[in-house]
């Protein structure tokens, strides 16, 4: 079909509305028109301003910011957070450089998709419509996007891609490191376990006898050990035998102490089996002493109506000391002491006192080694993974025989307990006697006594409350605890630990660096190869993404009106810098 009349003539009109703007281009003052002869040079063709040097100190720039961020990640890796002393956080130094980089690259990236539509327009005939898509891209992802999805065009094309692949550049950089939270082990002085080869108290031994058992001065135990074992019977926290100046700390060596241990066996049956029955006989009776199988004698009296033992502790010392006149030499027992607890139903009707309704529990203190595996501390506790207690074999006298040739009368400083497996341990006689005759002697009355009940009971004396309603083998064994305790919380001896601290360590995801990497990789092909198509292109000024370039070429259309030529009228940069500055335009 033949092309319609109406059309033919609305392509006239617009080709004489397109030739009658060229012709008012090309009338510009002619004193803003320079009037070479010559084509321009090549120095005018990269421009008498700044040419590319915009464009190549952003691409070094950018390249720069991102050597920067490679340099900070290789300093900081597998470090911890805290040796960053940089007044902002590095998260945020990162993100600074980062964007730093990408900024800089779209600069450079937008320019040369800018100056590519120049050269795309020179090597062929191309769309008008072109222009906006070029123009679009040069400003921004949005424009990009439509580029490569409505258009490719050549290199463009690659400017685009950077342009929206530039948009993760940040977050990407961001995922790269990584803040865990790591135990940091050191061994710095800060982790220190309470233990102890020797107990040596204030107590003082003037004189001995080489007897079994042997007798010796009325002597006190030192204060410590006095409120360890009252802490003890009461359940009261003892002293802390550890410090810990770090966020945890461990031990993981056996370690080995010198302590207390005690032993407690029910002797219910066996000592009312060998008792006179007839002494507790009802309201006939009126009870009388009970005597264990170890030797400790407890009172179970009791008057009717009147009043009635409720508990009784009594005790005997398990201290001996024998002399060997061969080897001229001392050989003493770990024991300390043995004590003994009745206990008894209250009868409030009649005060009686019935035996099989009693409970009567023997335990012995002594001297023991305790081995201890698996030590840890966090904060204000202690936790120890296994407790092995080791029971000591008899020890040997060290006498001081300074002024005194004969060792059978010499006085004796310490005992020492020498066996395989632990080390050399040692505590002072005069010690471990006043801690037996603290806890056996009636005379003081401080620990051993009875309490009763009725109307006209006998003054309590001793430490019975403290065994009326509470598990008799479970206090003595807080007691033994406690006097341990006591004994290493003097530091006299420490096993030096690990301290572990929690510190946010810097991880490096260098994988997350790939797309960074690759972004910047791009920019600079793209902007080199821009740069050197730009060079050798005949007849293309640098003129960018100036809107007055555009302006300043006119349309000349070719006679089947299909195709028209951009024509120029001005050569070089500075003639259009000039002329912008100095033409005035209104819009028609």
């Amino acid at each position: 079909m033949g092309e319609k009349p109406w059309r033919h003539e609305v392509r006239e009109m617009e080709a004489d509305s397109l030739n009658q703007d060229a012709e008012q281009i090309h009338a510009f003052p002619q004193e803003v028109q320079s009037p070479p002869s010559s084509p321009p040079s090549s120095w005018a063709k990269a421009g008498t301003s700044w040419g590319w040097t915009l464009e190549i100190l952003s691409i070094v720039g950018s390249v720069g910011w991102m050597v920067g961020v490679i340099a900070i990640l290789f300093t900081m890796s597998n470090r911890p957070l805290a040796d960053w002393n940089f007044f902002l956080s590095l998260p945020a130094t990162l993100a600074i450089f980062a964007t730093a980089a990408k900024l800089t690259a779209a600069i450079a990236v937008s320019a040369c998709i800018s100056q590519y539509k120049w050269i795309h327009f020179k090597k062929a005939p191309q769309r008008l419509v072109d222009l906006d898509l070029f123009d679009s891209a040069s400003r921004g992802p949005l424009g990009s996007l439509v580029l490569l999805c409505r258009r490719p065009k050549g290199l463009a094309s690659l400017g685009a891609l950077v342009t929206i692949l530039a948009l993760a550049l940040d977050v990407f950089v961001q995922q790269v490191i990584k803040l865990d939270e790591v135990d940091v082990f050191t061994t710095d002085g800060r982790a220190e376990l309470g233990l102890t080869h020797t107990y040596k108290g204030t107590s003082s031994l003037n004189s001995i006898i080489a007897a079994s058992p042997f007798t010796a001065n009325n002597i006190d135990a030192d204060i410590s050990m006095q409120g360890a074992i009252y802490r003890g019977v009461f359940n009261l926290e003892s002293p802390p035998v550890f410090r810990c100046n770090a966020s945890r700390c461990t031990w993981d060596e056996p370690q080995v102490s010198l302590g207390f241990a005690s032993t407690c066996t029910d002797v219910t049956e066996p000592t009312i089996r060998s008792a006179n029955a007839s002494l507790w006989n009802g309201l006939r009776g009126s009870g009388g002493n009970l005597t264990t199988p170890g030797g400790v004698r407890l009172d179970a009296k009791y008057s009717p109506t009147s009043f009635q033992t409720v508990v009784s502790v009594g005790g005997t010392s398990l201290l001996n000391m024998t002399y060997d006149p061969e080897n001229k030499s001392y050989t003493v027992l770990p024991g300390i002491a043995r004590v003994a607890v009745f206990r008894t139903e209250v009868d409030r009707t009649n005060h009686l006192i019935t035996l099989n309704k009693s409970e009567i529990i023997e335990c012995d203190l002594s001297l023991a080694a305790y081995r201890y595996f698996n030590v840890s501390a966090s904060g204000p506790r202690l936790a120890v993974g296994r407790e092995e207690v080791i029971r000591l074999e008899p020890g040997q006298a060290e006498v001081s025989s300074a002024g005194n040739n004969n060792p059978s009368s010499s006085p004796v400083d310490a005992v020492a307990f020498s066996q395989s497996g632990i080390p050399v341990l040692r505590a002072s006689l005069a010690d471990m006697r006043a801690i037996t005759l603290l806890l056996v002697s009636s005379s003081t009355g401080r620990f051993t006594g009875s309490i009763y009940f009725g109307n006209s009971s006998p003054v309590p004396t001793g430490m019975g409350d403290a065994f009326r309603r509470a598990n008799i083998s479970q206090v003595f064994g807080n007691m033994a605890k406690s006097m341990t305790d006591q004994l290493r919380s003097d530091y006299s001896m420490t096993a030096e630990g690990v301290s572990i601290d929690q510190a946010v360590f810097v991880h490096v995801q260098w994988e997350w660096l790939t797309l960074p990497l690759f972004v910047e990789l791009l920019s600079i092909i793209f902007v080199v190869v821009i740069l050197v198509k730009s060079t050798r292109a005949k007849n293309v000024q640098l003129w960018k993404s100036s809107a007055v370039a555009v302006l300043t070429h006119g349309l000349s259309f070719r006679e089947n009106m299909a195709v028209a030529t951009l024509g120029a009228n001005v050569q070089t940069l500075s003639e259009l810098q000039s002329m912008s500055k100095t033409i005035k335009v209104k819009l028609g």
